[in-house]
């Protein structure tokens, strides 16, 4: 049996599994799957940690019609992005640059059902809101049906 180099007990270094997960976070070690992004981006990821999280990951990897590839293209955003999005799957941490970035993380948490994600990403969001972001906001919530960032976007 193989280590991967700087990976030998790195069970023991981590008292919690939410330290463990988190050392799994854009982590080739153990990893299943991977996203590959038009820059030539590949981030590994964990198909279990992903269907634990998210529906559609479970229906993805585990479903009667589950994907057979180790390779998943995505197109429809960029790889900081996806990364924030995965950072809060494998750590539950929702950090943003700023609303924009937020609102674009908010766009995975709907396609890939992580509600957890938005909450927090409205959270965040409120504590954010500028009378010049609101009209940018709604038109978000509106394309999301998302009722918690509309009413913020609306006051």
């Amino acid at each position: 049996m193989t280590t991967h180099e700087g990976a030998e007990r790195w069970q023991v270094k981590r008292g919690t599994v939410a330290e463990r997960n988190k050392y799994m976070f854009n982590n080739p070690l153990l990893s299943d799957i991977k996203f590959s992004f038009p820059d030539d981006t590949i981030i590994p990821a964990h198909k279990y940690v992903l269907a634990v999280s998210s529906s559609v990951f479970f229906a993805m990897f585990y479903g009667d019609l589950a994907e057979t590839k180790d390779t998943i293209d995505i197109i429809d955003c960029d790889p900081d992005t996806f990364l924030s999005f995965l950072c809060f799957i494998y750590c539950d941490e929702a950090i943003f640059k700023d609303t924009h970035s937020a609102v674009k993380v908010m766009l995975l948490a709907d396609k890939y059902d992580v509600p957890s994600l938005t909450s927090e990403i409205v959270k965040y969001i409120d504590g954010e809101m500028n009378p010049s972001s609101a009209f940018e906001l709604l038109a978000f919530a509106r394309q999301l049906n998302e009722k918690g960032l509309e009413g913020l976007a609306g006051r």
